[in-house]
């Protein structure tokens, strides 16, 4: 099993400790340039260590504030202890399943939850409806405050 040392704490506030981007990160996305595809683009060569909260860490321990959203995730912050937790639950009993192959008990359990909380009765849990959570939140505050 990989062991990874965490540090528990991060700062609440960006910390830089390096110039931008530092030597560990520059050697990292030189390495990464030399073995993977260019049309793996990213917007800037931030390599992230370790993140918690809304707090990111980079590999040279520069801090700073993650304003991404990244791809089918929902905004709930890096590590935060109660979905670590689900995480590891959930992992223990099945790791994946595709929802349009077969049935799954907990993703009814979830449909019925959000449709008696919902202005609509049925839900789309297609990897793109996932990735737009934040979204579909927003419409439903919109649609129950209108």
């Amino acid at each position: 099993m990989l062991s990874i040392p965490i540090k528990l704490n991060l700062p609440r506030i960006p910390h830089l400790v390096t110039s931008l981007p530092g030597p560990r990160a520059q050697a990292i996305v030189q390495r990464d340039r030399a073995v993977t595809s260019p049309s793996y683009t990213r917007d800037y060569p931030l390599v992230v260590s370790r993140g918690q909260g809304c707090m990111v860490e980079d590999v040279d321990g520069n801090v700073f504030l993650d304003m991404t959203a990244g791809i089918a995730v929902t905004a709930t912050g890096h590590a935060h202890p109660e979905v670590v937790k689900a995480i590891q639950e959930q992992s223990a009993r099945l790791l994946h399943m595709s929802g349009t192959d077969f049935y799954y008990e907990p993703m009814v359990e979830l449909a019925e939850q959000l449709a008696i909380r919902a202005p609509y009765p049925r839900f789309d849990f297609d990897e793109t409806a996932l990735g737009m959570g934040v979204e579909i939140f927003v419409r439903c505050v919109k649609k129950f405050f209108s």
